[in-house]
C-alpha cells in the first residue's frame, strides 16, 4: 500500500507486532450451547463474582459471566461435558437460586474455534448479596471436573457455564452450588446439535382428577421427546417453558401434539409468559419480600429506638419512666425486658434472611456483606441478651440504671441496623427493577397479537404462535410482530425508529423486507413470516444487550478481586480495633466517659482522651465501650457499592445504546472505546454513502471491434440496433475516434461484457454496474460466466464462453497494471489516452474500474460515491473534541483517497489496501504507545469485507448492519447507516466510563475514610456510632445505583451543535479543518471558500451525461 502524508504517517504505523491485539468483545466463542438463567439472592458484586467463578470452574464451561442487576447468568458450555442442571446445581451449591430462561446455539461460533461437544448452561442463583458471594459460585463452578468456562452475574443472579456434559450434567452443577449454600435452579441448557433457528413456548399442562399424579417434571421429560423440542424445563408459576427449532415445528402445530400427548390426562393451554416477564417477575418478587420485611421491621425497630435513644435525648431519663423503671428481679427491670421482646423477633425472624445467608457464604469459605451485618447484630444482641442473663442468675444485684443502659443500647442495633440495612437494600431493588425495566422496553413494545389471514378468513392469534410461511395483515398504526416479507402490491411506510433510532418513515414495496417492532405508518400491507423468536432482528437486538449485561469490563474483575478479600479484611480489622480498645480501656489508658451509656457521641464528654487514669467503672460498660468500635467498623463497610459500580453502569448503557440503533456485544467494547487512541475508517459505506453511481464511461472502439471480429460481430449485431440507455444512463466515450458515440454495436458489447463480469461479483461498485446494464434495452442477456475467480481488493477474472471462450478482467487499475506487466506487448496509444483520462479522474474522487481482456484494455467506467453529509463533522469531532487520531483506510487509488480525505479534513491515508493489509494497518497502528500504555484503535467498517480489520482492532465497529445486526467480527454494531452514530457510540462509552469510575472514587474514598473513623483513629474529636455507619452503609450502594441511572439522560453529541474552542490542527487557511473553524469564528468570507459538490469531469470528455453528486 501506499502511505501517504509523508514521513510522520509512516512512521506513525512503525513496525509490525508479531501477535495480534485481541479484539475487545465477547470471549472466544465455543461451539455448544449458550444458557441463560435467571440467579436469585445476589446483592453485590461479591455475589455475582462467586457465582460466576463456581459456573466457569466447572468443567465443559467455556465462559461465564454472572449479572448482579439484572439477576442473571450467560454461560457457554459443552453439553457433552456438562448440563445445565449442573450449572444449576452449581450456582445452587453456593446458596443462590437458579432457575434456566433460555438456551440456544453459541452465536460467536464464527470468531474463534471452542472445543466440540459442550454444552451451554445458564442457572438461576439465589442467595448471592454481593461479589463475595459471586467469586464463591464462580471459583467453585470453574474448579468442577468437565468445566470449560464458567462466569456468574451478580446484578443477573445467572451463572453461565460452559461444560463436558459427560463429565459435568446441569444438574451436577446445580448440586454443587447449593451444597455450598445457595439456591440454584437451571434456567437454559444448549447444545451443539441445536439448529440455528429457536423460538420458546409456554405451555400450561393441567392433570384431570384422574391424572393427579401427572407431575410438572414428568410432563417435561415427556414433552422434551417431541419431533422439533430442543428443550424443556419446568418454569414457575407451574408451567412449561420450551425451546423449539421452528424450522422443524410451528408453535400451533406443536401446542397440538402436547395436547394430543397428554389427550385424556391433563389439560393443555397456551400461557402467555415471556422471558422478560420473568426476569422481570424475580426482582419485583425480590422487592415485594424485601417491602414485606421492611414494614414488619420498622415498628418494633422504631419503638426500640425511641425507648432507649429518642426518649433520652430529649431528657426522659428511663429511671423516671414510670412502670417501665420497676425493678423485677436481680436490677433487670420491665424497661430492660420490653426492649428484649421487641429485639427478638427482628433479630430471628426478619434478620433470618442475613442470618442463612451469612451462614452459606461462611460455610462456603466467601465471607459477603450479610456475614458483617450478622456478626454485628448478633454480637449486640447475644451481649445484651447474655448480660441479662448474668444479672437474674448472679447473687450480686447491679445497679438497674447501668444494665438498662448497656442492654438497652445494644438491643437497639440489632433490629434498628436490620432495619436500616432492609430500607437500603429496597431502595436498591426499586432502582435495580427500573433499570430492568428500562431494558426489557425493546421486547416489551411488541404487540400480543397478530393478524392471520387463512384459508377461514382472518383471525388473531397470540404473536407468540405465529409460525414461518404465515401471512399476516398488518394495520395502518399496528406494529409489525416478527420479521417477514411484504408480499402485497399496495405501497406501505414503517416507522423503524424502535430499532434504528430513524423516525423518518421508510417506504416498502412488495418484496421488501418488513422487521417485527417496526411500525406501520400509513398504507397497511400483507406480510409473509420468514422469521420468528430469536431469529428476528428484535430478538437478536435483546440478545445481544444481554450478552452485554452479563460480560464484565476489565476494571469490574478488579473490584471483584477487591471484593474477595475486603470482607475478610474488615472483620480482622474489627477484631484488632475491639483488641485495642478493651486493652486501652481495661488497662486505664483511656477513661470510659462519665454517665456513658454507648449513646450518641455527644454524650460523650470531651474530657475522655488517651493516657488519663480515671474512676473505674463497671466492667460491662468498659466492654460496652469497646465493642462499640468494633461493631462500628463491620456496619460501615460497604462491598455493595464495589460490586454495583460497573455493572449498574453497563446495564444502563447498553439499554441507552440499543434504544439508538447501537449494539454493543460486550462490557469490555464500551471500557475500551472510552479511552482510544485512533479510529480508522474505511471508505466506501462509511465515509461514502455506500451508494455509488456511474458518472462516465469511455472506451477503445478499435479494441473491441477486434474482440467482435475474432468472437462474431453477428450477435451483438441484431440486437445492438434496438439498444436503449435507461433514464440518466452514460453514454460511451469513444477514445479513438472522432464520432460522437461509440458504433452500437460497440457500446452493447462494452456494456454487456462488463455486466456479465459484475455480475459473478457481490462488491458495491459491480452491483452499480450490473444495475445499470440490466435496465438497458436491447443486450443480450447475461449469462453467468465460467471460472470466476476473485482477486481481493483488485478485481475478477472470468471465462465468456459467447466470446469464443476469451479471459476477461474487470478491476481497478493496479489490477490491470498486474496483468500487463506479464505482456510483451506495449501499450498503444489509445491505451495510454485511456490511462490518462482514468487518472484525471481518480484526482477528482472518481472510482474507475477497467475492462480488458489479458493486456489488451478495452474500456473504463468512472463511478462516485458520494460523501455523507455529516463525514466532516464526525472527523473534526473526533480529532477536536476527543482528540482522536483518524486514519482512512481504503482500497482505492492514491489519488482518489487523497480527494476524498482532504473533503473530510482526514490527514493520515492509507490507499491501495486489501482486506489484509487493511488489518496490518491496524496491527502496526497498536504497536504505537499510547496515552495510558497500548495504543488502542478502533475500525469503522461496513462488515462487507473488513471483517479481518474488525477483528484484528481493539474495537471492531460495524456501521449499516440493518437487519443482520449479528456481525461476528464487529465489537459494536450500528443499525442505521450514520456515522454520526460512531460519535455517539463514543461519547456514551467515554459517559459510563466516567460514571463508573465516579461509583468506585465514591465506593473507595468511603470504605477508606469511615474505617479508620469507625475504629476511633480520631476518637474523641470525631466518631461514627454502630448506627449511624449502619446508615452510611446502606446509603453508599444506594448512591452508586442513583448514579448509574443518571445514564439515561444521556444526550449525544449531534452535527448541529457548534463548536467553539478547538484547537487548530491545520495551519492550512484553505484546509477543511480550518475553513471549518473559520465559519465557527464567525468568519463571513469562511462559506465562500466552502466546496459546493466535487469537481465536474473536463470538458474534453465529450459525450457524457454527469450526474450531480
Amino acid at each position: 500500500p501506499f502511505w501517504l502524508k509523508g514521513a510522520s504517517a509512516r512512521a506513525a504505523l512503525g513496525p509490525g507486532r508479531r501477535n495480534m491485539t485481541p479484539a475487545a468483545g465477547r470471549p472466544p466463542a465455543p461451539g455448544g450451547h449458550v444458557a441463560v438463567l435467571r440467579v436469585d439472592g445476589m446483592t453485590c458484586g461479591a455475589c455475582s463474582s462467586t457465582v460466576e467463578r463456581v459456573l466457569g470452574g466447572t468443567s465443559g464451561v467455556f465462559a461465564a459471566s454472572v449479572s448482579c442487576v439484572t439477576n442473571q447468568a450467560r454461560v457457554e458450555f459443552d453439553p457433552k461435558v456438562t448440563s445445565l442442571d449442573t450449572l444449576v446445581q452449581s450456582v445452587e451449591d453456593v446458596g443462590f437460586d437458579a432457575t434456566p430462561m433460555d438456551v440456544r446455539d453459541n452465536p460467536n461460533e464464527g470468531r474463534d474455534a471452542a472445543p466440540a461437544g459442550t454444552v451451554s448452561v445458564e442457572l438461576k442463583v439465589e442467595g448471592m448479596t454481593c461479589s463475595a458471594c459471586s467469586g464463591t459460585v464462580e471459583r467453585l463452578l470453574q474448579k468442577l471436573a468437565g468445566v470449560e468456562r464458567a462466569t456468574v452475574s451478580l446484578i443477573l443472579n445467572r451463572a453461565f457455564v460452559v461444560c463436558h456434559q459427560d463429565e459435568m450434567s446441569p444438574e451436577d452443577l446445580q448440586n454443587e452450588i447449593e451444597d455450598i449454600g445457595f439456591g440454584a435452579k437451571v434456567e437454559l441448557v444448549t447444545t451443539s446439535e441445536t439448529r440455528s433457528g429457536r423460538a420458546t413456548l409456554h405451555a400450561q399442562v393441567a392433570p384431570h382428577l384422574s391424572s393427579a399424579k401427572l407431575s410438572l417434571a414428568d410432563s417435561c421429560l415427556r414433552c422434551q421427546r417431541l419431533p422439533g423440542v430442543l428443550g424443556c424445563q419446568v418454569a414457575p408459576p407451574e408451567h412449561l417453558r420450551l425451546t423449539y427449532d421452528p424450522h422443524v415445528v410451528g408453535a400451533r402445530k406443536l401446542l397440538q401434539r402436547i395436547g394430543k400427548e397428554f389427550e385424556g390426562e391433563a389439560e393443555v393451554e397456551f400461557s402467555r409468559i415471556t422471558a422478560e416477564n420473568e426476569q422481570l417477575a424475580g426482582h419485583v418478587c425480590e422487592m415485594r419480600h424485601l417491602r414485606r420485611d421492611l414494614t414488619m421491621a420498622i415498628p418494633p425497630a422504631a419503638a426500640v429506638f425511641m425507648l432507649t435513644i429518642g426518649l433520652p435525648s430529649m431528657g426522659c431519663d428511663p429511671d423516671h419512666m414510670g412502670f417501665l423503671s420497676q425493678p423485677l428481679h436481680h436490677g433487670v427491670d420491665l424497661f430492660s425486658m420490653v426492649i428484649l421482646c421487641l429485639a427478638t423477633p427482628v433479630q430471628f425472624l426478619i434478620g433470618c434472611r442475613f442470618h442463612s445467608a451469612a451462614y452459606r457464604a461462611l460455610k462456603r469459605r466467601s465471607p459477603n456483606m450479610d456475614v458483617l451485618v450478622s456478626v454485628a447484630t448478633n454480637t449486640a444482641y447475644f451481649y445484651s441478651a447474655g448480660l441479662i442473663f448474668y444479672c437474674l442468675v448472679s447473687p450480686e444485684t447491679p445497679h438497674s440504671h447501668d444494665i438498662s443502659m448497656a442492654t438497652g443500647h445494644f438491643f437497639t442495633m440489632g433490629p434498628v441496623l436490620i432495619a436500616v440495612v432492609l430500607l437500603g437494600k429496597f431502595l436498591e431493588a426499586r432502582a435495580k427493577l427500573s433499570a430492568v425495566r428500562a431494558m426489557t422496553d425493546l421486547p416489551s413494545s411488541m404487540p400480543s397479537t397478530a393478524v392471520l389471514c387463512g384459508g377461514d378468513g382472518e383471525s388473531a392469534v397470540p404473536m407468540e404462535l405465529v409460525e414461518l410461511g404465515d401471512i399476516l395483515r398488518i394495520f395502518a398504526g399496528a406494529k409489525v410482530p416478527v420479521d417477514g416479507v411484504m408480499c402485497s402490491e399496495a405501497e406501505a411506510h414503517m416507522d423503524e425508529s424502535l430499532l434504528t433510532g430513524e423516525s423518518t418513515a421508510v417506504p416498502k414495496k412488495q418484496g421488501d423486507i418488513i422487521m417485527g417492532g417496526t411500525t406501520c405508518v400509513s398504507g397497511g400491507c400483507l406480510m409473509r413470516v420468514t422469521k420468528v423468536g430469536c431469529d428476528t432482528a428484535l430478538g437478536q437486538m435483546c440478545q445481544l444487550v444481554q450478552e452485554a449485561q452479563a460480560s464484565k469490563a476489565g476494571v469490574q474483575r478488579t473490584a471483584d478481586r477487591v471484593a474477595r478479600v475486603f470482607v475478610p479484611s474488615v472483620i480482622s480489622l474489627a477484631m484488632v480495633t475491639f483488641s485495642v480498645w478493651a486493652f486501652l480501656v481495661f488497662a486505664g489508658y483511656v477513661r470510659v466517659p462519665q454517665g456513658y451509656h454507648g449513646g450518641h457521641s455527644e454524650d460523650m464528654p470531651a474530657d475522655a482522651h488517651i493516657g488519663s487514669h480515671g474512676a473505674d467503672v463497671q466492667g460491662s460498660l468498659k466492654l460496652l465501650f469497646a465493642m462499640k468500635f468494633g461493631m462500628a467498623v463491620l456496619m460501615v463497610a460497604c462491598p455493595c457499592a464495589m460490586g454495583l459500580a460497573t455493572p449498574m453502569a453497563v446495564m444502563v448503557a447498553t439499554g441507552v445504546a440499543a434504544k439508538r440503533g447501537c449494539l454493543v456485544k460486550s462490557a469490555a467494547a464500551l471500557e475500551t472505546s472510552a479511552r482510544l487512541d485512533a479510529v480508522v475508517l474505511d471508505k466506501t459505506g462509511t465515509i461514502t454513502e455506500g451508494a455509488p453511481s456511474i458518472q462516465a464511461a469511455a472506451c477503445i472502439v478499435g479494441s473491441i471491434q477486434r474482440l467482435l471480429d475474432a468472437a462474431g460481430r453477428a450477435y451483438f449485431a441484431n440486437l445492438a440496433k434496438s439498444m436503449q440507455l435507461p433514464e440518466g444512463g452514460v453514454l460511451v466515450r469513444p477514445i479513438d475516434t472522432a464520432d460522437l458515440g461509440a458504433p452500437r454495436d460497440v457500446e452493447a458489447c462494452f456494456w454487456w461484457l462488463l455486466g456479465t463480469l459484475e455480475s459473478a461479483s457481490d462488491h458495491p461498485l459491480a452491483k452499480c454496474v450490473l444495475s445499470m446494464v440490466q435496465r438497458m434495452e436491447g443486450l443480450p442477456p447475461i449469462v453467468p460466466p465460467s471460472n470466476f475467480e476473485y482477486s481481493s481488493g483488485r478485481g475478477v477474472r472470468c471465462v465468456v464462453d459467447q466470446l469464443g471462450g476469451v479471459t476477461a478482467r474487470v478491476g481497478n487499475l493496479r489490477f490491470y497494471e498486474e496483468t500487463a506487466q506479464t505482456s510483451d506487448k506495449p501499450q498503444d496509444k489509445d491505451a495510454l489516452e485511456l490511462l490518462d483520462w482514468v487518472s484525471s479522474l481518480q484526482q477528482q474522487g472518481h472510482t474507475v474500474v477497467l475492462l480488458h481482456v489479458d493486456s489488451q484494455l478495452l474500456g473504463a467506467v468512472a463511478l462516485r460515491d458520494p460523501v455523507r453529509r455529516d463525514a466532516e463533522w464526525v472527523v473534526n469531532h473526533l480529532t477536536r473534541k476527543l482528540g482522536i487520531e483518524v486514519w482512512l483506510c481504503t482500497g482505492d487509488n492514491t489519488a482518489t483517497a487523497q480527494s476524498i480525505a482532504q473533503e473530510v479534513g482526514i490527514r493520515n491515508v492509507v490507499a491501495e489496501a486489501l482486506p489484509l493489509t487493511k488489518s496490518e494497518c491496524v496491527q502496526k497502528l497498536q504497536a504505537k504507545c499510547g496515552r495510558s500504555g497500548n495504543f488502542r484503535v478502533c475500525f469503522v467498517g461496513d462488515g462487507i469485507n473488513d471483517a479481518p480489520a474488525l477483528a484484528q482492532a481493539d474495537v471492531g465497529l460495524a456501521i449499516g448492519v440493518g437487519a443482520q445486526i449479528a456481525v461476528e467480527a464487529a465489537d459494536v454494531a450500528l443499525v442505521r447507516s450514520e456515522l454520526s452514530d460512531c460519535v455517539a457510540f463514543l461519547a456514551l462509552s467515554k459517559a459510563t466510563f466516567r460514571t463508573v469510575i465516579l461509583n468506585f472514587f465514591w465506593a473507595f474514598c468511603f470504605n477508606v475514610v469511615t474505617l479508620p473513623m469507625a475504629a476511633g483513629l480520631l476518637y474523641p474529636r470525631v466518631h461514627i456510632p454502630p448506627l449511624v455507619a449502619g446508615i452510611g452503609m446502606a446509603a453508599s450502594s444506594c448512591l452508586v445505583v442513583v448514579s448509574s441511572l443518571q445514564l439515561r439522560h444521556f444526550v449525544p453529541p449531534e452535527p448541529g451543535q457548534r463548536r467553539r474552542g478547538y484547537r487548530r490542527l491545520d495551519a492550512s487557511e484553505d484546509s477543511p479543518l480550518a475553513r471549518a473553524s473559520a465559519l465557527d469564528s464567525g468568519d463571513s468570507d469562511a462559506q465562500a471558500r466552502l466546496p459546493t459538490c466535487p469537481p465536474k469531469l473536463d470538458s474534453q470528455v465529450i459525450g457524457c451525461t454527469l450526474e450531480e453528486p
